[in-house]
């Protein structure tokens, strides 16, 4: 089941699997460690070994705990330059006000996250003339699921950012990428974790199939 972070105390010597999307899950033995920074107070971290990546934009790993099995059913990375995928976006993207009739796919993802026999695919596609820093009107990085609904593709918005002008200041974006699907919380069922980064700003966003699908 789901356990609330103020619920956990930090355990030297536990297993942790570590999985990075369609590659081998591998395992670390956790260790404790206590920092603190200008910004935050002291805090006890669990260390499982992992580095930040080079690339800010690359997936990063998950660590899971007290899950048997966090990859139930395969997930694949697919080609992001699939014409079908491009043209999708510029259906999201015009929804969205966007009009990009060329847009860059930077990630496809691909899993059955219910274990129903249908695969659900994430399509990540974006424009940023900066990267991460100083967004400018027009860029935007976007996260839609595809998946097949009564024999139709369906689209839904995971995770939008649009860099607008608001009260005097150009908002950043934030850039997605799925870094893991596994099943975190031992239901069987499949999440999906997202990795966004901006402007000096980073998260880690859980989403999980609701009750309705």
């Amino acid at each position: 089941n789901w356990v609330g972070a103020d619920a956990v105390d930090a355990v030297p010597g536990a297993d942790y699997q570590i999985v990075r999307l369609a590659d081998p899950i591998t395992t670390a033995t956790a260790t404790t460690r206590t920092w603190s920074c200008d910004a935050a107070p002291e805090m006890e971290t669990i260390d499982v070994g992992l580095e930040y990546p080079g690339d800010r934009l690359a997936p990063s790993p998950i660590a899971v705990t007290g899950v048997a099995d966090p990859r139930p059913r395969p997930v694949e990375t697919l080609d992001p330059a699939t014409p079908e995928y491009r043209e999708a976006a510029v259906g999201v993207l015009a929804d969205l006000g966007i009009d990009d009739p060329d847009p860059e796919v930077v990630q496809v993802v691909r899993a059955d996250l219910e274990g129903d026999g249908t695969a659900e695919v994430f399509v990540t596609t974006e424009y940023m003339a900066n990267g991460t820093v100083n967004s400018v009107e027009g860029d935007y990085s976007v996260t839609f699921l595809r998946r097949i609904v009564e024999g139709s593709v369906r689209t839904m918005i995971v995770s939008e950012s649009v860099s607008r002008f608001l009260g005097g200041y150009q908002s950043s974006v934030a850039a997605a990428r799925v870094s893991a699907i596994a099943d975190l919380n031992g239901d069987g069922q499949s999440e999906v974790v997202l990795d966004l980064s901006a402007w000096e700003q980073s998260a880690t966003v859980v989403h999980e199939v609701g009750s309705a699908g």
